[in-house]
């Protein structure tokens, strides 16, 4: 174990931020791709009175709809050695993992154990995001930890 304090948060928080993330991503894309509308609708200028960029739909080539994270990982060991090591770190006032925490995977070594977690997020027709996540096996969101070391 390295020297540092290890945090944890909730994985349903860790993927709410990772969902924001997407979210920010994509409004600052949007900010850009407005300002490139913007100059090649200048860049047309009107000839003979006429608007060139006028029939572009220009809200509709904005942005993504939809983005997939997808990540695989490993729950903390819980065996003997693992259990007498969080004891002793719990007894001597150091920081503990939480129950079920989880983490990048290390090995192959028991890869039967890992999650598979996929984050979805999707904008809807009226521009607000949706995000949905499944775990393969489930696992309970709101009760499993990851390490922030990880986001």
């Amino acid at each position: 174990m390295s020297g540092q304090a290890e945090e944890w948060v909730t994985l349903a928080s860790w993927l709410r931020a990772l969902q924001g993330h997407v979210i920010e991503a994509d409004a600052a894309m949007q900010v850009r791709q407005r300002l490139a509308w913007r100059e090649f609708q200048r860049s047309l200028g009107n000839v003979l009175s006429v608007d060139l960029g006028e029939g572009i739909d220009r809200q509709r080539n904005l942005g993504v709809t939809e983005v997939r994270l997808h990540t695989t990982l490993e729950p903390l060991p819980m065996g003997i050695i693992a259990r007498t090591i969080r004891a002793i770190r719990g007894w001597m006032g150091m920081p503990v993992p939480p129950r079920n925490a989880y983490r990048v995977p290390t090995s192959r070594a028991h890869a039967e154990r890992w999650i598979n977690v996929t984050l979805t997020v999707s904008r809807e027709r009226e521009g607000a995001w949706q995000g949905a996540v499944v775990t393969e096996p489930p696992v309970p969101l709101e009760t499993s930890h990851v390490s922030k070391s990880i986001g």
